[in-house]
């Protein structure tokens, strides 16, 4: 919060650092190495596509297509993304524009994971809920600042929570973390203090379990009226015989 503070004043061009400190002070911290941290645009298998995200968390078991010359940003696999989570300074005041951006992740959808139901039940067993569909894609909305009014503010985040398709909402100033009854998330419904981060971290450590063991094939997310590729070109071996290309590759 104090660096955040340190930025407040500053011009809006430059207040894409409270989305820097997240990832760098917190997030990139606090998650294992095999999980990786960007941001772009995510789309699936029948070519629906969102707009730019702030924070993408994928498994990188399945490619992610990077801007030409750059490493971000990138576009992303709906398979392969474990959640999404927007960051604002004021998660209140830019509440409409963090609903229009989860409406866009939820009209993706993935393809379930191939857990058994012995894993499951080991899985239920052992403390961890299953999530309420592993089609979607889990959505968390940050923001440094929410509503003010303390008495209020339980009640009128789940209320927005509710209303809404976003799934949790952490408010870093406040300490406080909440989840959507009715969304995706399961776990804590309500952490204040140090346990906040914690639960948002546990719930976003939760997500990475379904995209572990996809089946899916990288083929599904052609179009299937795309011009394929030739396969019945000629080729140049480096002994100088001319030979045919397989058919199929």
């Amino acid at each position: 919060m104090s660096a955040f503070e340190s930025g407040a004043d500053m011009a809006s061009s430059n207040k894409g650092i409270e989305r820097e400190l997240f990832i760098n002070r917190f997030l990139a911290e606090m998650l294992p190495s095999p999980y990786r941290l960007g941001s772009g645009e995510v789309t699936d298998r029948n070519g629906n596509i969102t707009g730019q995200l702030d924070i993408v968390l994928e498994f990188p078991f399945l490619p992610s297509i990077p801007v030409f010359g750059t490493s971000q940003p990138r576009l992303y696999l709906a398979d392969a993304v474990a959640t999404v989570i927007e960051v604002k300074s004021n998660v209140a005041e830019n509440w409409k524009e963090v609903v229009r951006t989860c409406k866009a992740i939820k009209g993706l959808k993935r393809t379930p994971g191939t857990y058994q139901k012995a894993s499951m039940d080991g899985m239920i067993n052992s403390g961890i809920s299953p999530l309420t569909s592993r089609e979607r894609i889990p959505f968390i909305a940050v923001g440094y600042k929410g509503w003010h009014s303390r008495g209020l503010k339980q009640k009128t985040m789940q209320e927005r929570l509710r209303e809404s398709c976003v799934d949790a909402i952490l408010i870093i100033g406040e300490s406080y973390y909440c989840t959507n009854p009715e969304g995706e998330l399961s776990g804590t419904v309500e952490a204040r203090g140090a346990f906040a981060f914690w639960s948002l971290i546990s719930a976003v450590h939760e997500t990475t379990k379904y995209i572990e063991r996809s089946t899916i094939r990288l083929g599904d997310y052609v179009d299937e009226n795309a011009e394929p590729i030739r396969t019945d070109c000629w080729t140049e071996p480096l002994r100088g015989e001319k030979t045919k290309a397989p058919h199929r590759i």
